[in-house]
């Protein structure tokens, strides 16, 4: 009987497995879309007073009033990923609610991406290129197999193992800012034109991560071009307006060693 620890099996994985290893750089912003947390909607309530005529942050009741309201229209209003700019639909009645979303933050090291975003990219990238249809079993190579798995500043080892963490290029943490995004969006009432506002992560933050790939069916060249065009896939919200796109700064490919027979 042979009796294998984590060690044992993280060993096995890895020599069956191909790495890619990467340090980006967010070309263009990374648009936050995920619904805010009570923690997150104070502070956007408290640091944006503009958007709350007569709001005094000192006033709990007044805060909590405004951040209930946001709250109950997020589940009520669910904002799709593509806007339409509101010029092509001038028909449309500008909405009043407030629509906030926000990154993903670590309450100790600030704003991080998941591990899965990187993954759909990467996905994206490979299907662009045609990678899935011309080699049956790569889908499985990228997908099943395949592992992100933060590296470098972007890698706190007290963390979730899925959080890839983003920082600037001295590597501190990233300061985010909220953007207003005005377009039309489907909700399940019909289309409605919002005014959205947005926490993005900002043109120039860094993020670095190793790509794990199966061995079946991948060679050096389609890992490098699939890579390649990953960049243009886009990461976080609003993808379709050129948000989230980054470039690869460095990449490192090593390939699995053939399996031997036995």
């Amino acid at each position: 009987m042979s009796v294998y620890n984590v060690t044992d099996l993280e060993k096995l994985y890895q020599e069956n497995t191909g790495s890619c290893v990467c340090y980006c750089t967010f070309e263009t912003e990374s648009v936050g879309g995920v619904s805010p947390d009570r923690k997150q909607a104070e502070s956007y309530v408290k640091h944006h007073l503009g958007k709350f005529p007569g709001l005094d942050p000192k006033n709990e009741e007044q805060v909590n009033e405004a951040v209930n309201r946001i709250l109950k229209e997020e589940l009520a209003l669910p904002v799709s990923d593509t806007v339409v700019p509101l010029e092509t639909e001038n028909e449309l009645k500008e909405s009043s609610v407030y629509s906030v979303t926000s990154v993903r933050r670590h309450p100790v090291y600030g704003p991080w991406i998941g591990n899965w975003m990187i993954k759909a990219a990467i996905k994206v990238g490979a299907s662009r290129i045609g990678l899935t249809t011309k080699k049956r079993g790569s889908k499985g190579d990228i997908a099943e197999a395949g592992r992100v798995i933060a590296i470098g500043d972007s890698r706190h080892p007290d963390a979730a193992v899925d959080q890839i963490f983003v920082y600037n290029e001295d590597g501190s943490p990233v300061e985010t800012y909220y953007k207003t995004f005005k377009g039309s969006v489907n909700t399940p009432s019909g289309r409605k034109s919002i005014v959205q506002d947005c926490e993005c992560i900002p043109a120039g933050t860094r993020f670095a991560f190793e790509f794990r790939f199966g061995r079946v069916k991948l060679v050096e060249k389609d890992v490098a071009q699939m890579m390649a065009m990953t960049q243009r896939a886009g990461i976080g919200s609003s993808r379709s307006f050129e948000r989230g796109n980054f470039r690869i700064d460095s990449m490192e490919i090593t390939m699995p060693d053939n399996p031997k027979s036995e």
